[in-house]
């Protein structure tokens, strides 16, 4: 599962290229990709092994922005129920929504 997870966020990050003429699209797979990496820290996957993943082979801003989500998810507390990991990851996810959302109408 945990192989699955980190599958998925690549995926969304390369299809985020595809979705560069549309905000809401690229909003919608940051915040996803921002749910995978919460959803990681949930579940156990160790935190250099989510890193390696998001940052490995990345350079410049991408790398910076992708080491901060990282660090974040990770700063946050591992909840102890199934309904509260959920929820931590929505509201993880929805702040990096909004973010994007905020900052691409600047």
């Amino acid at each position: 599962m945990k192989k699955e997870i980190i599958a998925a966020a690549l995926t969304i990050v390369v299809t985020a290229a595809q979705a560069e003429s549309n905000p809401v699209e690229q909003c919608q797979l940051l915040s996803g990709v921002a749910g995978s990496i919460m959803e990681n820290r949930q579940i156990g996957v160790p935190m250099s092994s989510t890193m390696d993943v998001m940052v490995g082979g990345k350079e410049g801003e991408v790398k910076a922005f992708f080491s901060q989500v990282v660090t974040l998810a990770y700063n946050a507390d591992k909840q102890p129920t199934v309904e509260l990991q959920q929820l931590a990851i929505d509201q993880f996810s929805e702040v990096y929504f909004v973010k994007c959302m905020k900052d691409l109408s600047e």
